[in-house]
């Protein structure tokens, strides 16, 4: 994007991404930070 995003953006893009990839009982991943996230994936 070319502009920041905002947080509550970030959230709501976060949990679209969740709602499309995560099956039920994975659903704890889209609570991690994004440090969290980096670090595991990164």
């Amino acid at each position: 994007m070319p502009y920041p995003i905002k947080s509550e953006e970030m959230i709501q893009q976060k949990k679209t991404l969740i709602d499309m990839t995560v099956s039920t009982g994975e659903s704890w991943i889209g609570q991690l930070s994004n440090k969290v996230l980096r670090e595991i994936f990164g």
